[in-house]
């Protein structure tokens, strides 16, 4: 298994992947698996193809979808529930779409800009080499 993007946060001693995989790429055993393929896809749109899940345009995109709200929630729920045990190793929030590239990046960006901005989340570590 591949990320296509993965950022790590840290809460004191909690520490959270957030990854971004290609749907042949995403781990069978995965215990917080997010579905972006019902989101907008960014790579349907001409002006958007080319440009990576980071890129603010593809991030807007993905946000304007009308699932959005719905996903976004849904994480945000599992992540508290989550924040509500102990936690002995890191936990990996998976987020996966046809390609990897776009939505499923995107929202690796929004889940992980959210908890830094809103949750008193910190990034230790990203990676986005091969987006």
């Amino acid at each position: 298994m591949s990320a296509s993007h993965r950022v790590v946060l840290t809460n004191g001693p909690k520490i959270l992947v957030l990854q971004s995989l290609a749907l042949k790429n995403f781990p069978q055993n995965s215990k917080h698996l997010f579905d972006c393929c019902v989101l907008k896809n960014p790579w349907k749109v001409e002006s958007l193809k080319a440009l990576p899940g980071t890129n603010t345009e593809c991030i807007e995109f993905v946000k304007a979808s009308s699932h959005f709200g719905t996903l976004f929630r849904k994480v945000l729920s599992e992540l508290n529930f989550q924040c509500g045990k102990v936690w002995n190793e890191p936990k990996h929030f998976d987020f996966f779409c046809y390609g990897g590239k776009h939505r499923s990046v995107a929202m690796v960006e929004i889940v992980g800009d959210y908890l830094v901005k809103n949750m008193n989340w910190k990034i230790m570590s990203e990676n986005k080499s091969n987006i």
